[in-house]
């Protein structure tokens, strides 16, 4: 009996220092803090649009806004949020050119640009929108933009 509760006992202790339970990958990720935010063409929400966070490492966070225009970021995992630091932002929002709720049943739909952005063109690259935040550990990391212009 004494034999195999030893046995047992150094399998146990065996196993166990096998593997920490943390993924080796996961454990090399930089801490990310949520964000939130809002964004608003000319005061009105903006639905649908694509919310882009990219920090000074190239690591990107993303997030679509939703009826009210508010966006919860996503970098690693379902809205953890973005790393810290200055973010260069950019926000974009593809049109397809069309209400697809106004097509009549079996009616194929236009033929569409894939390019067409329904916010000024000038929001959709980070690095030339002019558009930035500053994520930092232990603050509120929420973030308005309020764009103007019209879409291209």
């Amino acid at each position: 009996m004494r034999f195999t509760t030893f046995i047992f006992a150094s399998l146990v202790i065996g196993f166990s220092g096998c593997s920490s339970g943390v993924d080796p990958e996961i454990a090399k990720r930089p801490p990310v803090y949520p964000v939130t935010g809002i964004v608003t063409l000319a005061g009105q929400p903006v639905e649908k649009a694509m919310v882009i966070f990219v920090g000074s490492d190239g690591i990107t966070a993303r997030g679509t806004t939703d009826s009210s225009g508010e966006y919860v970021l996503t970098t690693f995992d379902q809205n953890d949020g973005a790393v810290a630091g200055l973010q260069q932002v950019g926000i974009l929002k593809e049109d397809a050119g069309y209400d697809p709720n106004q097509l009549e049943l079996g009616e194929a739909p236009p033929e569409v640009k894939s390019d067409r952005n329904a916010l000024p063109n000038k929001y959709s690259d980070p690095k030339n929108s002019g558009l930035t935040a500053t994520v930092s550990d232990g603050q509120k990391n929420h973030f308005t933009f309020d764009l103007d212009g019209k879409a291209q």
